[in-house]
């Protein structure tokens, strides 16, 4: 698979993840769990519920998987990881206009 393609499928996966993670109904029980364990100021709240958050570390779990996988090399998981993170919020303030 050639990197650019890569990079479009990374963000797509990232996008939709990312939406499962912070806004999905199929994920809530997970964010009110965190909330009443570590508090509404917790570190791991606000990760489940900031979209920037959030989507930073599904990229960086895709990316680490796709490197893995040997989809890629490295370093280009390494640059991958915030150019994904990026375009997947792109894409959901896309969607959500």
């Amino acid at each position: 698979m050639s990197d650019a393609l890569l990079l479009v499928v990374l963000a797509l996966g990232a996008a939709r993840l990312t939406r499962l993670v912070n806004d999905d109904e199929i994920f809530a029980p997970v964010r009110r769990r965190s909330v009443r364990r570590w508090g509404e100021d917790g570190a791991i709240p606000y990760l489940l519920h900031c979209r920037w958050c959030a989507g930073l570390w599904v990229s960086l779990l895709l990316c680490a998987a796709a490197w893995l996988l040997g989809q890629c090399s490295l370093p280009v998981a390494a640059l991958f990881v915030p150019a994904v993170a990026y375009a997947a919020q792109l894409i959901r303030s896309m969607i959500e206009e």
